[in-house]
């Protein structure tokens, strides 16, 4: 989040100093990713040492804006990888919440696996990665993952539970394994607030999304 903030300050100020500060934030981002197409994690960038969590992991879509803010494309591709790899193995096997990985002699081993909590802020930086790509490329398997990935308010999700209420406008706080948390604080609802109206603001994201809700 901090590079996305940059971003806008030295889109203002030309500041030269913190545009390059933001270049090596990303070269730090670009480190954590780990795994291919077939090796588990799948091109995911990790949040912290050896452990993934869906909490805020906004690095793909940090990246793609980091690319097109300092003409580098390297940093757009490897964002690619995660969303053509991690996010679509999520997608076709069931969301996690964090994951945990060690290195024997260059093979990622999985320490530890969870599915559960999921929540909003879990998802809505997926949503915007997805949809960043698509705009970036104009490839609609993005705008699908996109619309699949939001859709997650509205049932797509590893029980199949609507986490959004459209007529209070309110998100539950989490999906866990017994299903869901019916508290709804501030940062569930506007995550999901924003996830729907990135959704909302592109008609062939919009199509996906209503494809896979429940």
């Amino acid at each position: 989040m901090l590079i996305l903030g940059l971003i806008n300050y030295c889109s203002t100020t030309n500041d030269t100093t913190i545009t390059a500060f933001i270049g090596k934030l990303a070269d730090g981002i670009a480190l954590m990713q780990q795994g291919d197409s077939t090796n588990f994690p799948y091109s995911a960038f990790l949040s912290w040492e050896n452990t993934w969590h869906a909490y805020g992991n906004a690095q793909s879509y940090a990246l793609m804006k980091a690319g097109v803010f300092l003409n580098n494309t390297q940093y757009t591709i490897q964002a690619m990888r995660e969303v053509d790899n991690y996010y679509l193995w999520l997608l076709q096997n069931g969301y996690q919440s964090s994951f945990s990985i060690s290195d024997s002699s260059g093979i990622n081993l999985i320490l530890t696996e969870n599915s559960f909590d999921q929540i909003a802020y879990g998802i809505e930086p997926m949503v915007f990665a997805a949809a960043e790509a698509y705009k970036e490329t104009g490839q609609n398997k993005y705008a699908d993952y996109a619309g699949h990935l939001a859709a997650w308010f509205l049932g797509a999700n590893n029980s199949g539970t609507i986490m959004y209420d459209a007529s209070t406008g309110i998100c539950y706080d989490a999906l866990s394994a017994t299903g869901p948390n019916l508290n709804s604080g501030a940062e569930s609802t506007i995550e999901a607030l924003l996830s729907l109206e990135k959704v909302q603001n592109d008609p062939v994201i919009l199509t996906a999304f209503k494809k896979y809700k429940k």
